[in-house]
């Protein structure tokens, strides 16, 4: 069991740099740093949302300079697979912008931290 308080931190303070518009990459990594090797738990996920309406896992995508996942048009219970797909593109996405500077810090809807991606940027 990882450490949930952890995530709930740095959740809560990525949304409020976001907010302040001062987030970038830059500070991205300086706010992921105090976790690095640590095993943080998304467990601690309050599902925090930005003043435009984005959570976690948007704001860092998108900071990295990639592009978010279109989520499916219906909701999950007329199409789990199709969310089962979209979670694992959400889940590349955050993964290949953790691992460019760590390994650990990426919430998995199943909290299976196996997957190995990073991208070409």
């Amino acid at each position: 069991m990882g450490c949930n308080k952890s995530y709930t931190a740095f959740e809560a303070s990525v949304i409020a740099a976001y907010d302040l518009g001062k987030l970038d990459k830059d500070l991205l990594s300086v706010l992921m740093e105090p976790y690095r090797d640590r095993d943080i738990d998304s467990g601690g996920c309050m599902d925090l949302k930005s003043h435009d309406g984005k959570g976690i896992e948007q704001i860092v995508i998108e900071t990295w300079g990639l592009v978010m996942p279109t989520a499916p048009a219906v909701e999950f219970d007329d199409d789990p697979d199709g969310w089962d797909e979209y979670n694992d593109a959400v889940y590349d996405q955050n993964a290949g912008c953790y691992q460019i500077l760590w390994l650990g810090l990426i919430r998995r809807p199943d909290h299976q931290r196996s997957k190995q991606f990073v991208p070409s940027i």
